[in-house]
């Protein structure tokens, strides 16, 4: 077999167990033969040995620690969390440029399956512009997009562009790719019967001189074998952008799951690829991973009118820490050096206060 590689190369024949599958896919396809060509069953050959291994302890360490710090860092956003898992197969990046035909997305520095957050961000909106409103809601639908998704320049021509208030993460899986429960991957086909309509359709000139390019049920399939995910649990979070209300994360989450559930994401969602739902007990389990941070709402003591949006406060067990998203507020007269009560989400992790954000007057 050939290999598009530089002489003594000494690529292996097979990945290894703590190899990166994402780039051994992207670039060691190797069922070339001496012309350059690709032979009947290579195709199949070449994914059913990309899906057919088992991920390294290593492997799966490094992608629960990356799990645990990535929701270390919604948390310390304030985002909303959940897991969902497949119920039936998943794939995404089928355009992506490859030589079995169909691409696949793999997470460029863990190689595994995975969705992009502008991917999550495109499906929720998709949700929303289609089925969230009813007809005659037009004000509303626009108001929803704009302040979740933000717009550009040429959406109001009136106002500048903005960001949403909302901040997507990239979907992430829980486990590593295995050939097994919990995370699985293998092939799947699809059967054309088009003949050479969809490569040749336009070009017809005399549909009785060109029956091969007419589709109709009298050509034979011509399966297409492409790589998914049969099994996962994904992560998703959606974290809220500098003073947007709490509120509007749960509501996103809310409907991002609707989404997941009726629409799917990822590629082939119209045949049944892409549905989630939520794992609880999955999210449960993560969260037990999580060195121990308790969130509440407590009174803190501003010593001095703020500068800006971050002042250094002290909470009710007298520890100083710095607040985050607080509105400007103008100096009064008969502050001084006087304190100010206000209410703050306070974060402690092992009963530390790490953060406080802003919570109103």
């Amino acid at each position: 077999m050939s290999l598009p590689l530089y002489r003594d190369h000494g690529a292996p024949s097979r990945l290894r167990a703590d190899g990166h599958m994402g780039l051994w896919w992207d670039k060691f396809f190797h069922f070339y033969n001496a012309s350059w060509q690709i032979e009947d069953g290579d195709k199949s050959e070449w994914i059913r040995r990309v899906s057919d291994r088992r991920s390294s302890p290593e492997n799966r360490q490094v992608i629960e620690r990356f799990v645990i710090r990535q929701m270390e860092l919604g948390q310390c956003l304030g985002a909303k969390q959940k897991v969902f898992e497949t119920q039936w197969h998943f794939v995404t990046g089928l355009g992506i440029p490859h030589p079995v035909e169909n691409g696949f997305s793999w997470h460029p520095t863990l190689g595994v399956p995975y969705l992009t957050g502008s991917a999550v961000k495109g499906l929720l909106r998709a949700w929303v512009e289609e089925w969230l409103f009813e007809d005659g809601q037009e004000e509303e639908k626009k108001e929803r997009i704009h302040r979740w998704f933000g717009r550009d320049e040429n959406d109001e021509k009136s106002e500048k562009a903005k960001a949403g208030d909302l901040i997507f993460f990239d979907a992430i899986p829980v486990q590593p790719v295995e050939t097994e429960p919990p995370m699985e991957m293998g092939p799947d086909i699809t059967n054309p019967h088009m003949g050479k309509w969809l490569e040749q359709g336009a070009s017809i000139t005399d549909v009785s001189e060109e029956p091969e390019k007419v589709p109709a049920d009298y050509h034979s399939p011509i399966p297409i074998v492409f790589l998914v995910v049969k099994q996962a649990k994904f992560l998703f979070q959606i974290a809220p952008r500098g003073n947007t209300n709490p509120d509007e994360v749960v509501e996103a989450m809310k409907e991002l799951q609707a989404a997941l559930e009726w629409l799917g994401a990822g590629a082939k969602t119209a045949v049944g690829y892409g549905r989630m739902r939520d794992n609880v007990e999955q999210f449960e389990a993560l969260q037990q991973k999580l060195p121990h941070q308790i969130t509440e709402t407590e009174f803190v003591t501003m010593t001095a009118a703020p500068s800006g949006t971050t002042v250094q406060v002290a909470t009710e067990k007298e520890e100083l820490v710095r607040c985050t998203g607080l509105p400007h507020i103008e100096a009064k007269a008969n502050w001084g050096t006087g304190a100010t009560l206000f209410l703050a989400q306070v974060t402690r992790r092992d009963g530390i206060a790490v953060k406080a954000v802003w919570d109103g007057w």
